[in-house]
């Protein structure tokens, strides 16, 4: 371990500055961190350091250059092999007729079986579905991420294993994982570090739907294009309030036929004056969810049943 002695001015609550200073210490791995909150503090037999692996990455200029060089989906491919892209999803499609989806990023090489075998507590395991840190022992040679041949950066993943679709239909990404590229597209032997199978946003959900349906209705010309991003659907209004229209009576404490009459006029739209969009928020806002309980406040005028706090 090395240490550093780091000064800075500090400006105090009376206006005087102070000069503030601290011990920083690094390691073979990188900076030692502590994170009470995540139990993650230097004691006496354990200190915890952040492993960057997009440290000292200046080869994303090289990267970048050679997608902006490009002249079809091969070579955005190819530009990609050097593992400059810092952390980002890349789409393209050429004249050629291809479509193609890649994530190969700056990912340690660290597979499956090795975060469930270098995880050094039960604590710590937790941490990577809590929190999205992960853990491994160092004082294991095992737990260090792998050396692949085939990587042109000791340590890191190569293109070989990452997520890379190339198609002749159509490829998409919402800022979900590469799982949901494509509803028939299939990968191989991926690093969860990469992704999962857990759809999170629900505009990922929107997308592997409206593009078929898009498709479904012949050429897409730029105004077939227009018309489709311009409908302004609610997509979470579309699929909760058909179930409302059924459910209302039973989920909604202060149910009215008024009410009922109102959701059969629903515009499953999105545009901020239409129903579609306020009922979902404020039925959501009305709903008993999970953890909580419904109470009632008396007032002078009234007794009314309000949501409580977690």
């Amino acid at each position: 371990m090395t240490s550093r002695e780091l000064a800075i001015d500090v400006r105090g609550a009376d206006g005087a500055v102070a000069r503030k200073t601290a011990t920083v210490w690094s390691t073979g791995w990188g900076p030692v961190v502590v994170v009470p909150r995540a139990g993650l503090n230097w004691t006496a037999k354990t200190a915890y350091a952040l492993q960057d692996a997009n440290a000292g990455n200046t080869r994303f200029l090289a990267s970048w250059e050679a997608i902006n060089r490009a002249r079809n989906v091969q070579d955005i491919r190819l530009a990609h092999a050097n593992l400059g892209i810092p952390w980002v999803n890349t789409i393209a499609a050429d004249r050629h007729g291809n479509a193609m989806y890649a994530d190969v990023s700056v990912v340690p090489d660290v597979d499956a079986a090795q975060l469930e075998r270098c995880a050094p507590s039960k604590g710590a395991a937790a941490l990577r579905g809590a929190a999205g840190l992960i853990v491994l022992d160092g004082s294991k040679s095992a737990c260090n991420w792998k050396r692949d041949p085939a990587s042109p950066v000791p340590g890191l993943t190569p293109i070989e294993r990452m997520p890379i679709a190339v198609r002749g239909d159509w490829v998409q990404n919402s800022n979900d994982s590469f799982f949901h590229t494509h509803p028939s597209q299939r990968f191989g032997d991926i690093s969860p570090l990469v992704g999962d199978a857990i759809v999170t946003r629900p505009r990922t959900r929107a997308a592997l739907t409206e593009i078929p349906d898009l498709l479904s209705r012949g050429k897409v010309t730029p105004l077939a294009l227009q018309q489709q991003l311009f409908e302004n659907r609610n997509f979470v209004g579309g699929i909760v309030v058909p179930d409302l229209l059924g459910a209302g009576k039973s989920l909604i404490a202060d149910y009215t036929f008024a009410k009922d009459a109102l959701f059969a006029r629903i515009n499953l739209k999105g545009e901020s004056k239409k129903l579609g969009d306020r009922v979902p928020r404020g039925f959501l806002g009305a709903c008993v969810m999970p953890g909580e309980k419904l109470v009632e406040k008396k007032s002078e005028s009234s007794r009314k049943k309000i949501r409580s706090e977690r």
